[in-house]
């Protein structure tokens, strides 16, 4: 939950955890993550999987996507004929090359916070002003915190 104060403001997203009830029954955690799975791949018509070189069909064998199918749940029929699926393993990789468990620790511990007050800056803006007086503020101005905090990054570097 440390990402809710960047996630929480973003329009638009739903964010689930099991309830109490949920994490002592196993069969009611699985059910609801299966019916979250549903819910939210319902409005996708391309996925972008880390496929690392395995064919798009190695995706209908796991677990998850062989629920997607299931008459019970509306029998949607197979995952890979209803949704375009996207190999994500070269841009995922390129972005895993750059981290390397101290880097990724360091910005989990240290940077994260920063970007959360720069975030929560951002945010703090637009409720500082009515919906009017919001048309008029420029994306410039809005993203100044964040570009400034990247900019600064940048140059330690």
């Amino acid at each position: 939950w440390k990402f809710l104060p960047i996630l929480g403001p973003v329009a638009n997203l739903q964010l689930s955890a099991p309830t109490e009830e949920e994490e002592k029954d196993m069969d009611l955690l699985e059910e609801r993550k299966i019916l979250c799975f549903l819910e939210a791949i319902s409005k996708f018509k391309t996925v972008g999987v880390e496929l690392s070189g395995t064919d798009v069909m190695e995706l209908e064998k796991w677990p998850l996507i062989q629920v997607y199918g299931i008459e019970e749940l509306g029998g949607h029929g197979f995952f890979t004929m209803r949704h375009k699926v996207v190999d994500m393993a070269a841009p995922l990789n390129a972005c895993y090359m750059r981290l390397d468990a101290h880097a990724a620790n360091n910005l989990m511990t240290y940077q994260l916070d920063l970007v959360v007050f720069h975030w929560l800056t951002v945010v703090g803006m637009l409720d500082k002003a009515t919906p009017h007086d919001r048309l008029r503020i420029s994306e410039a101005s809005l993203i100044d915190a964040l570009f400034s905090f990247f900019s600064y990054g940048l140059l330690r570097s």
